[in-house]
């Protein structure tokens, strides 16, 4: 089961699926990876451990930073405690097209059920069974139209279509999309289904997209 989160329009790319996360601050990240170094955090501290055997010291501090940022920022938008969560391993990193940032994926494992506590930032939180991704039927071709300082362009990308209980529609594509879909490409041997679906959705981002108070629209 993946939890991902869905954007609220307060912040940028707002409407987007994503995990929880955030921009690095590094010296309040620092000061939290050095903890995670101690026996306050044993889930976590034993998945680091595991990277001695095959990592230098100024990866696995790279690692240990960027788990912190990831662990400070799932704590403040869905309330999600950090002595819940198992260290299982980073990603490789993956480079946005819209904007000039890099991501630094990490997987972790949440040990047991816990409340949600949704920060401002987000609008709901999708539990997603991982079934999902090997059925090729939730597959389809999403559309992008882009008016970035009036220039017009379109582009296409693969995405999943998530329908939850009240019928509302959400989209799964881009950095969330390729970092989730490499990540089971990882796990599965590289057997993931080809897709079966025809469908095409288009979607319009408006010039605020980026710098948030974005409204979405889609066309049928």
């Amino acid at each position: 089961m993946f939890q991902l989160i869905k954007r609220s329009d307060l912040v940028s790319q707002a409407g987007d699926i994503s995990c929880p996360g955030g921009m690095l601050h590094p010296s309040i990240d620092k000061i939290i990876s050095l903890f995670l170094t101690t026996g306050l955090f044993p889930s976590l501290h034993k998945g680091l451990s595991k990277l001695a055997c095959c990592e230098d010291k100024q990866s696995i501090d790279l690692v240990r930073l960027f788990l912190s940022n990831a662990l400070r920022e799932a704590w403040e938008e869905i309330g999600l405690n950090p002595l819940a969560v198992s260290f299982l391993g980073a990603l490789p990193t993956y480079s946005l097209i819209l904007m000039t940032r890099t991501i630094f994926p990490l997987v972790c494992l949440t040990t047991k059920p816990y409340e949600f506590r949704l920060s401002p930032e987000v609008d709901k939180v999708l539990e997603i069974p991982l079934s999902t991704f090997f059925d090729g039927s939730r597959y389809a071709q999403l559309e992008i139209e882009t008016s970035f300082h009036h220039h017009m362009s379109r582009n296409q990308f693969p995405c999943i279509v998530l329908n939850d209980d009240q019928e509302e529609q959400d989209i799964l594509w881009g950095a969330t999309f390729y970092i989730i879909m490499n990540f089971l490409r990882i796990i599965s041997d590289d057997s993931l289904p080809v897709p079966s679906s025809t469908d095409k959705i288009k979607r319009v981002l408006s010039d605020t997209y980026i710098s948030g108070n974005n409204r979405q629209k889609d066309k049928a």
